[in-house]
């Protein structure tokens, strides 16, 4: 027996078939059974390539075609994943390996097709339906994805069996609707089909990757270590990020995210393992600089959120209950000792009536959108308070969201009536937001003053802001970071930093207002270095009775 013919009987012998495909005439010649994985006892049935692509089941037919004009225009090796109808009713799952060889004037692949053995070789169509049914309803994915679940629901079965692990990647192209409608939804489809044949080549055989929705692909990684899976998902977002494709002309960036589970240990069904991954990529989709969140990262990340959920259902049945209330505390005009102004603080009323400060609420309310409504209620409450006493002025706190926010600034301008109420409001912004979009956050400054508000810059000193940022927002006020006031009589360094930035101010013609001031030491040193405003729990502490309109505080009405 010669070389060729041992050849030949072992590739017939291991259920392979291998195959030689002229590209240029269209020609396919076999070698082996073909019977054995193709179903067919003639080869001339599939010596070409439309009578071969009519094998393959339909929905893998435009990746199949998509992979061979890739490898046929770019050369060297492929791989591939497919499904080859046995008849009406059942299909095979197989790799088609090869390469592409330049032979003369002709381009010839030479590879080989086999069945993949680590999953069930043959399934029935007929079940499809019924697999769809079963888990499509934890699963909002609306992509042909029905086969990726129940290659799941094997290979789950297998791990519980041998008692190995598995990690299942969902991995999602957030910018695909953005390239859908900068080209088209064809282009952006080709794409994705582009992209699961490379990122197929970063795969094991023994791994799975289908495309489980329009702007999706889901990846099984089986037999991996966790090193091991943590290269693969680098791998992956390389790809990803740096994605470079010479077929396509058109300018082409991808923004990806890409949540994990392992499983079976931290599953408890195929199921279970789907809505997991799906919790970690909404997370991974959340990250500004993360572009991967694994489950129990996830699962950490929940907990707290459940936290948030908690306090944000406090906050809105205070709001319902109207137990939502301010507190006033007093600024003391340095040169005469008079009340200037009052500073508008949150406090919240519980079950037992005592009142509590809200500023561990607003974090959450920003991170689960509700601020919008809480500064809305409090620029209300400043704005009615304002209308009904000419004599007061008071300020308010807002958000950094809210100074990037429009619709606030819109109706500060539409209840606001006239110049008199606005010139007795003063908006107070914190030095955050001067570090975030130092543009948008001046021109909310200017937006105020236009309308006759004045602005003040809270907690100066906290953070990083500079002087030079500083006079580009063009604030009226700026308020002293209360750490350099308290114990400032001790405090050389801090004694420095306040002396300059009053001579910065005074140059500009900004007024100071020193925070946190509770000592009459501490205020007379103030006083010596002519702080035009002072504020804190020496003159007085935030409370909900308003002096102004002759309400007594609680302990005056007691002894009253």
């Amino acid at each position: 027996m010669n070389e060729l013919k041992r050849l030949q009987l072992a590739i017939t012998k291991a259920n392979n078939v291998v195959y030689e495909w002229n590209v240029n005439k269209n020609i396919i010649t076999w070698t082996g059974d073909t019977r054995s994985i193709l179903s067919l006892d003639n080869p001339i049935e599939i010596s070409t390539l439309e009578r071969f692509i009519e094998l393959i089941h339909k929905q893998d037919r435009a990746k199949f075609i998509s992979s061979f004009e890739l490898s046929r225009d770019n050369g060297g090796d492929y791989s591939r994943v497919y499904r080859i109808v046995i008849d009406d009713e059942e299909f095979v799952r197989v790799v088609d390996k090869g390469t592409v060889e330049k032979v003369g004037n002709d381009t010839v692949m030479v590879g080989m097709i086999s069945a993949d053995d680590d999953v069930v070789r043959v399934r029935s169509l007929k079940k499809e339906p019924n697999m769809r049914e079963q888990n499509y309803g934890a699963y909002n994915d609306n992509y042909e994805n029905d086969i990726f679940i129940e290659e799941l629901h094997t290979i789950y079965q297998n791990c519980v069996t041998a008692d190995k692990e598995a990690v299942l990647l969902k991995i999602s192209i957030d910018n695909l609707p953005m390239m859908m409608t900068w080209y088209s939804p064809k282009f952006a489809n080709r794409i994705m089909e582009a992209l699961e044949i490379q990122l197929t080549q970063l795969l094991r055989e023994s791994d799975v990757i289908h495309r489980t929705a329009l702007d999706q692909f889901g990846i099984i990684l089986r037999n991996q270590t966790k090193t091991e899976v943590e290269l693969v998902i680098d791998r992956i977002l390389r790809k990803i990020q740096l994605y470079n494709n010479p077929s396509f002309k058109e300018p082409i960036h991808l923004r990806t995210s890409i949540g994990s589970v392992h499983f079976p240990s931290y599953t408890d069904s195929p199921t279970d393992a789907l809505n997991k991954a799906y919790l970690a990529l909404s997370n991974a989709k959340n990250k500004a600089s993360e572009f991967h969140c694994d489950y129990l990262d996830a699962k950490r990340e929940h907990l707290d959120s459940k936290d948030q959920v908690t306090k944000l259902l406090y906050m809105q049945n205070a709001f319902k209950e109207n137990k939502i209330h301010l507190a006033y505390q007093p600024v003391i005009k340095s040169s005469d000792g008079h009340v200037a102004s009052y500073e508008c603080l949150m406090r919240v009323e519980d079950e037992h009536g005592n009142l509590s400060s809200a500023g561990n609420l607003i974090p959450v309310a920003e991170r689960m959108g509700y601020i919008d409504i809480v500064d809305e209620y409090v620029l209300e409450k400043v704005v009615a308070e304002l209308k009904e006493y000419p004599d007061i002025s008071l300020a308010f706190n807002v958000s950094n969201l809210t100074t990037d926010n429009p619709k606030w600034l819109q109706h500060c301008t539409r209840i606001l009536e006239n110049a008199d109420i606005a010139h007795r409001m003063i908006v107070e912004i914190t030095e955050t937001a001067a570090q975030g979009d130092l543009r948008q956050t001046a021109y909310f400054v200017a937006a105020l003053q236009a309308i006759g508000c004045q602005v003040a810059l809270d907690d100066f000193g906290a953070g990083y802001t500079s002087f030079r940022q500083l006079k580009s927002l063009s604030v009226d006020k700026v308020k002293i970071d209360g750490s350099y006031i308290m114990g400032l009589e001790e405090n050389s360094e801090n004694l420095l930093f306040i002396k300059t930035l009053l001579d910065f101010n005074q140059s500009y013609g900004l007024e100071t207002v020193a925070e946190c001031v509770e000592t009459g030491e501490v205020a007379k040193i103030l006083m010596g270095l002519k702080v035009d405003y002072m504020q804190g729990y020496y003159f007085g502490k935030p409370d909900i009775a308003r002096p102004w309109a002759g309400e007594k505080l609680p302990y005056e009405q007691e002894v009253s």
